[in-house]
């Protein structure tokens, strides 16, 4: 059910974020109609790019293929909205997400030395 999803929204950040504006895209991942996680997008003010805030899975379906399936399918949904570009964050320690994204053609931008985090961005 949808409360799962809500259920793991509110275990990663607490609540979701008090002020959703017309700029954040919220999608609830399901497989076999079961929600097993969340992708959560915030558009630019002139809406041509997305920065991918959080993508969550539950434990037990990473590493499955379900991950690299809403990465393209998000990739194609902002595409027919005239987004050309993706912007992301990921922890360098994250070694599966990093190799996920060098999959979609992800580049490196910066790296916060403090944070040790990679910000990744990809043209659509």
């Amino acid at each position: 059910s949808s409360g799962q999803a809500l259920d793991l929204i509110k275990a990663k950040f607490g609540n979701p974020p008090s002020e959703i504006t017309d700029r954040d895209l919220w999608f609830v991942i399901q497989y076999d109609t079961k929600d097993i996680g969340f992708l959560w997008l915030k558009l630019s003010p002139d809406k041509t790019e997305a920065f991918g805030f959080d993508i969550c899975l539950e434990e037990n379906y990473r590493n499955r293929g379900i991950g690299h399936l809403v990465l393209s399918e998000a990739g194609e949904l902002l595409k027919l909205m005239n987004i050309n570009k993706i912007k992301i964050c990921v922890f360098e320690s994250n070694l599966s997400a990093r190799q996920l994204y060098s999959k979609f053609n992800f580049k490196e931008v910066t790296f916060n030395q403090d944070r040790k985090q990679f910000t990744l961005e990809l043209n659509l």
